[in-house]
């Protein structure tokens, strides 16, 4: 393996998750690494982009991507201010991780898919930023708990539906 990528929002560290990775799966100390940290939901595209042009600039060597959220670490309940908006986020949002290994096929290496093998194919993605949206959907500090927290907007189901 070649390349490895790593996003997270919950999981900010020094060195970065990554290193702690790559360290636990003992790969070879000249992989290549990035860290993309703090972009919430929007991560898992960067790092899926960044994964897919390392592999298409260097084919038949695996890209590997990696998410990882440990949001219970920022669940805030407060039993004397109930708050709805926070008892949604706690409930919508989950720890959880995911990966995927990306490679560009070569003449050499090429990767075919068939019926009784099927194999995925990536063959594009993109994004989109809802303007003026920004603090609808957060992880930020609260201070009255001393923590950082999902928030979300009730205007979020109207905000997605436009």
């Amino acid at each position: 393996m070649g390349f490895l990528v790593v996003c997270t929002t919950t999981g900010f560290s020094s060195p970065g998750l990554s290193a702690h990775v790559a360290n636990h799966l003992r790969l070879p100390s000249t992989i290549q690494r990035v860290d993309i940290v703090g972009m919430g939901c929007h991560a898992g595209l960067n790092c899926m982009a960044t994964a897919a042009h390392w592999a298409e600039a260097n084919p038949g060597v695996p890209a590997v991507m990696f998410a990882c959220e440990v949001v219970s670490a920022g669940y805030v309940w407060d039993a004397s201010k109930p708050d709805l908006a926070v008892a949604l986020t706690n409930s919508l949002f989950g720890d959880g991780s995911a990966a995927a290994v990306l490679l560009c096929p070569t003449p050499e290496r090429p990767i075919a898919s068939t019926n009784a093998a099927p194999k995925p194919a990536l063959y594009g993605f993109e994004s989109l930023l809802l303007p003026d949206s920004l603090d609808s959907l957060c992880y930020t500090w609260l201070e009255e708990y001393h923590k950082y927290s999902f928030t979300i907007s009730p205007q979020v189901p109207y905000l997605i539906a436009c």
